[in-house]
């Protein structure tokens, strides 16, 4: 059997574990989150790093998932879900229309950079360090934007237009984990800060 033909049953396993776990929960972050893990461990070129150029002086690959869900009563984002970002982000907010996420919702379009330097208007969210690749998906339902789930490398070249697709079957299936398991009704503390337990398994 070829690596390719390898390479595809093991993301089609992996696919099929964390969409199985995912509507085995009652938590719709911890269901977010267990896509988040297969998304990180199985899209992008996990060679990348090791290209000369992909990474700076200083730099060593990592990488992070997350998902922005849009709160219109408070015209932001709010960050849920997250694998990778520093303690301090927890629960971050950006504007609605903030950087390449505020485009994905805007268009209602997936985009991926494969080298952020190569972009003018890329705008670093990640506190703690400069991811050099990203893709972004939105999340939709019924016409309608619930948000975007993002997927990050510190090593460029990390992903390609070749890697959107599953990103955007993850973003649907998302979508609807998030309707179902009252994700509206999760985020409704707030305002005053109460929300269920972030997701730690990991």
């Amino acid at each position: 059997m070829n690596d390719n033909r390898q390479n595809q049953k093991h993301t089609i396993a992996g696919m099929a574990t964390a969409f199985t776990e995912s509507v085995s929960t009652t938590n719709p972050e911890t269901a977010l989150t267990t896509l988040g893990h297969f998304i990180c461990d199985h899209l992008g070129d996990k060679s990348a790093g090791g290209c000369p150029g992909s990474l700076k002086p200083g730099e060593t690959d990592f990488t992070i998932s997350g998902y922005f869900i849009v709160r219109p009563e408070y015209n932001d984002m709010i960050l849920i879900s997250e694998i990778g970002w520093p303690e301090e982000q927890h629960r971050l907010t950006i504007e609605t229309g903030e950087g390449r996420p505020g485009w994905v919702v805007d268009n209602a379009a997936p985009m991926v950079l494969p080298n952020t330097d190569d972009d003018a208007t890329f705008t670093q969210i990640l506190s703690s360090a400069r991811m050099g690749s990203s893709m972004y998906a939105p999340l939709m339902w019924q016409g309608s934007v619930l948000g975007l789930v993002t997927l990050a490398s510190q090593a460029r070249y990390s992903y390609s237009n070749d890697d959107l697709p599953l990103l955007q079957l993850v973003a649907a299936h998302a979508a609807s984990m998030w309707v179902s398991l009252g994700g509206k009704e999760f985020l409704s503390g707030a305002a005053t800060g109460q929300f269920l337990p972030k997701d730690r398994n990991r």
